[in-house]
């Protein structure tokens, strides 16, 4: 039986210290649990010692069986662990919610013919479930792949048994382009795979290639180490950066809040905005002025700062701050300032600088930015904002900052525009235009080709353009800043090119459309208004109803899926490709595994700024609807045999769900 949740309530209880705690007490990082659950809320736990920290983890693994990253059979045996009850059948009415757990969304008929393929006597054994599980997850390009380079003949009828030698492994991590592969790492991958008799199995080879956590596309020591040099002008870097930080939906009538704040410093987010109004009870407070949003008070939110501002990356952290207090209230947000930061704030410009100070050299410091206000907060300000009219002055000074909206940037065909003169030496923030009243978002690959260095989004909407920076800024180390591509640092446009080929292989457990998928929130909206398309959307899901395709269960609201990929390369003008698959050409039994084989070549003169986006779409008559996606910077793109996880249109984890490709630099 599946355990109770109880030994997990009663930790909660007992051994987490008192909330007050956390700001009376000096805590480590170690100490500090952060569970993220549903659309980006979290729960924080304060230990008290480490003891703690791996029984949470414990029973975290244990009552939470998913896992996104690592994508194994193991993972499958759980699902029939649980649902079993420790026997060693079930019947077909448990089966079919099993398989709904495990994000199949087709009709239990459906689901219960099939079962019935795999064992006709009306309960499902382990054996016949370990068996259509193996139908289900094959890969036959892995099996071809693991058959040709063993010389073997394995199928999945004996996938448990070894042929495939540790130096034959060696040598398929170095063909992947693992240069600094060694004996001792593929011994390590021996000993966490499936192998026998010291050779690694089809099962092994299959879950290493699917693993996320070791075969992924993107790098992992990209996305874990701080490898770029961080002791140049910050000019010299993209900033994480956030617009109207402390909104949780829209830009009209959305909440304020705190929790907000929290969220987005978590992220690793290096510039958060602060728009400052006088109080009705004294205080000054924050809101989006002229609107019905709510309203917060700037001491919870610097205490807010204080507290997250640090937890992920110690590099500094921008406060733009749009201030619109009179002088009595603008005199206590800065004795709050000096309050609750005091030193974290960095010491005022010194006119004697010629370029702004490093990343390296402003750890763990706070910054603040600002437009026009009285002497009083002007002495604190750092970054001060000054006019750029489209010619730099001679009289500039480094630490001078413009901001300026989507709407007046400038094409970035073109290459002599005074934009990239400007931000070759200052920083200049970008951020959505006005009407974007639902808190939608701007593509910011235009503004990062012009060399922008804070390019602010609306966080609370995970679109498919929060998405491109979120992933983005995963790279050297998700730290907030990233060093600026070379041309743009020399302000040198001669093309330094690539050629790349991808090979789309297949993809497993794609979520099926429903009929009745509605809108519920601002979030899930911000995904569905994708280009538009939500009315597109509306006909489709309404009009499936009546030419669904033939087969289509009724009356649970599901359709066939009728998969394609899209590849599309983003960057500089010139560099921005979009190629696609034709629909799968087979699918298994449960429409769980989708194939395409159909490779696309691109040439990309300006690789740093790339991103590859993957995009599975459904294919119906009225439409095209998007089921998952993902997307990986060019230059933290790994060659070879790789997995891609998928990401709902939510931008959460769609489990046990992968792309596999091939990606060969030419």
């Amino acid at each position: 039986a599946t355990p109770a949740a109880a030994p997990v309530q009663e930790t909660i209880v007992q051994e987490m210290l008192p909330l007050f705690a956390i700001n009376s007490v000096t805590l480590s990082k170690e100490l500090i649990l952060t569970i993220i659950y549903g659309r980006g809320k979290q729960f924080r736990l304060a230990l008290k010692d480490n003891n703690k920290v791996q029984s949470w983890m414990y029973y975290l693994q244990k009552y939470v069986p998913l896992n996104y990253a690592k994508l194994d059979a193991d993972k499958y045996r759980k699902y029939f662990e649980q649902h079993s009850n420790g026997s060693d059948s079930m019947d077909f009415t448990t089966a079919s919610n099993m398989f709904v757990d495990m994000c199949y969304s087709g009709s239990n008929q459906e689901i219960v013919d099939n079962l019935t393929k795999a064992d006709a006597s009306g309960k499902l054994t382990s054996q016949s479930y370990n068996a259509l599980i193996k139908r289900l997850i094959e890969r036959k390009e892995i099996t071809d792949l693991y058959n040709k380079l063993c010389g073997s003949s394995a199928s999945i009828n004996d996938s448990h048994i070894g042929h495939m030698s540790q130096d034959v492994f060696l040598g398929f991590l170095k063909q992947q382009g693992e240069a600094n592969a060694t004996a001792q790492w593929a011994q390590e991958i021996f000993n966490s795979f499936p192998s026998s008799g010291g050779k690694l199995s089809l099962d092994g080879f299959t879950e290493y290639l699917l693993s996320g956590e070791t075969n992924n596309l993107f790098d992992p020591k990209k996305a874990t180490d701080i490898y770029q040099d961080m002791t140049r002008p910050m000019c010299d870097y993209y900033i994480y950066s956030s617009h109207n930080s402390y909104l949780e939906t829209d830009q009209l009538q959305g909440k304020s809040s705190l929790d907000q704040y929290e969220r987005i410093l978590l992220t690793g987010c290096r510039c958060i905005e602060l728009d400052v109004w006088d109080g009705p009870d004294g205080v000054p407070i924050i809101t989006h002025g002229g609107t019905k949003t709510s309203k917060i008070l700037t001491s919870d939110v610097l205490n807010t700062i204080k507290q997250f501002g640090f937890l992920t990356t110690p590099y500094p952290l921008i406060l733009s701050v749009e201030n619109h207090l009179k002088e009595e209230q603008e005199g206590i947000f800065v004795s709050q300032l000096n309050d609750i930061l005091g030193d974290m704030v960095l010491a005022p410009w010194d006119e004697s600088l010629k370029v702004l100070p490093s990343p390296e050299e402003t750890k763990y410091k706070v910054i603040l930015k600002g437009g026009s206000c009285t002497p009083t907060f002007k002495k604190m300000v750092h970054l001060p904002s000054r006019e750029f009219k489209g010619e730099v002055q001679a009289d500039r000074r480094p630490n001078q900052m413009v901001s300026k909206s989507e709407g007046d940037l400038p094409n970035p065909k073109k290459e002599d525009s005074p934009f990239f003169q400007y931000t070759n030496k200052f920083l200049l923030r970008t951020y959505p235009a006005g009407h974007r009243v639902e808190s939608s978002n701007y593509c910011p690959v235009v503004p990062w080709c012009l060399g922008a260095q804070l390019v602010a989004l609306n966080f609370q909407t995970l679109d498919p353009e929060m998405h491109r920076n979120n992933m983005f800024f995963r790279d050297n180390g998700a730290c907030g800043f990233k060093l600026k591509p070379a041309h743009l640092l020399a302000n040198n446009f001669t093309p330094n090119p690539v050629s790349v080929k991808i090979t789309i292989f297949s993809a497993r457990m794609l979520q099926k459309p429903k009929l009745d998928l509605s809108v519920s929130s601002s979030m899930d909206a911000g995904a569905a208004m994708e280009k538009g398309k939500v009315a597109a959307n509306k006909f489709l899901r309404q009009g499936s109803q009546a030419v669904a395709s033939k087969g289509a269960p009724k009356g649970d609201g599901s359709v066939k899926i009728n998969p394609f990929v899209t590849v599309k390369m983003h960057g500089m003008p010139g560099d921005t490709v979009t190629n696609k698959t034709g629909c799968a050409s087979a699918q298994n039994d449960f429409g769980l595994l989708a194939g395409w084989g159909e490779t696309f070549s691109y040439k990309v003169n300006f690789p740093d700024l790339a991103l590859i986006e993957f995009s599975i779409f459904h294919k119906d008559i009225a439409s095209e609807l998007k089921l998952a996606h993902n997307i990986i910077p060019l230059s933290c793109a790994r060659g070879g045999f790789r997995v891609v996880p998928l990401l709902g249109i939510d931008n959460r984890p769609v489990p046990l769900s992968n792309l596999f490709v091939k990606l060969e630099w030419e």
